[in-house]
C-alpha cells in the first residue's frame, strides 16, 4: 500500500471546544430528523444500513439500545448541542489495534 497523504488543507481541524462535543446517543436523541438522515439514499450511500431502508423510529431506538446494552460506543456529534451526525465504532482489537469506526454526518449544511 502506498503512502498516503492528506491535502494540506486538512492536516488540521481546528475545533472549538465550547461548541462541538461527543457523547453516546440516548434514546432521546431518536428525533425524526436523525430517522430522517437513515432514510436518506445519499446520507448512508457507504453505510451498511443502506441496505435495510427503510428505517424505522422504532428500529433506531432499538438499535440505540443495543449499544448501550452492548456497551458498544455510538457517539452523537453535537454542535451548539444540535445534533449533526454520529460516530459509531462497531469493531476493535486492543491486541492489533484496529477498529471499525464509521460516521455519519446527517445534517446536510455540514457536509459542504
Amino acid at each position: 500500500m502506498g503512502n498516503f497523504m492528506l491535502s494540506p488543507k486538512f492536516q488540521t481541524i481546528p475545533v472549538d471546544p465550547e461548541r462541538v462535543h461527543l457523547r453516546q446517543l440516548s434514546i432521546d436523541d431518536v428525533s425524526e430528523e436523525y430517522v430522517g438522515w437513515l432514510n436518506d439514499p445519499e446520507t448512508v450511500r457507504f453505510l451498511e444500513i443502506r441496505h435495510s431502508l427503510p428505517i424505522s423510529r422504532t428500529d433506531v431506538i432499538d438499535f440505540v439500545k443495543n449499544c448501550h446494552a452492548s456497551h458498544r460506543p455510538h457517539w452523537g456529534i453535537f454542535v451548539d448541542n444540535e445534533h449533526k451526525g454520529n460516530i459509531s465504532c462497531s469493531g476493535y482489537s486492543g491486541e492489533y489495534r484496529w477498529a471499525h469506526i464509521s460516521n455519519l454526518i446527517g445534517d446536510e449544511d455540514f457536509r459542504k
